[in-house]
């Protein structure tokens, strides 16, 4: 079932979702729709931390820093990091929000252990009438060790749709 997105477009959460095992790019799109509109690529950095044992990886939670900020991910998706309580609240340094993680860390240091890079584009295929009747992500994650030239890649495409044969 499809779930409306609140805003006054139409989007939905994907319906469809293919896992490419290769570089393949997204297919012609154009006889299926009587406009499509393609974005630029969206680009997300984020640094993942843990510890050299990899405690967090083992417990399945993850210690993120992008752009954006701090975010913790315990399977769910990531959700903003608090300020900690022991005052270093300031989301722009380099110190590491351990509150929500001590459980874990127990004292242990962390540091970067992955790097991954997120690019998205979004294709917008709409009617003649100009509705949107389908939105099509092309979903690109390389990610690897800081220190290391082993890259590890994945690649998707998520398909939302009006609903409509």
């Amino acid at each position: 079932m499809q779930t409306p997105h609140p805003e006054p477009l139409g989007r939905t959460d994907p319906r469809r979702t293919w896992r490419i095992a290769d570089d393949r790019r997204l297919p012609a799109l154009e006889p299926f729709a009587d406009r499509v509109h393609r974005h630029g690529p969206v680009v997300l950095r984020e640094h993942l931390w843990d510890t050299d044992d990899r405690v967090l990886a083992a417990e399945g939670v993850e210690l993120l820093r992008s752009d954006a900020g701090w975010s913790v991910d315990r399977g769910d998706g990531p959700v903003e990091v608090p300020p900690d309580l022991d005052g270093g609240d300031d989301q722009d340094a380099d110190h590491v929000p351990r509150d929500v993680v001590e459980v874990f860390l127990r004292g242990r240091p962390v540091r970067v252990v992955r790097v991954r890079d997120t690019a998205t584009t979004l294709v917008e295929l709409r009617g003649r009438d100009g509705r949107l009747r389908a939105e099509v992500a092309d979903v690109r994650v390389d990610e690897g060790e800081p220190d290391a030239a082993v890259l590890r890649s994945a690649r998707w495409w998520a398909l939302s749709d009006d609903g409509r044969g």
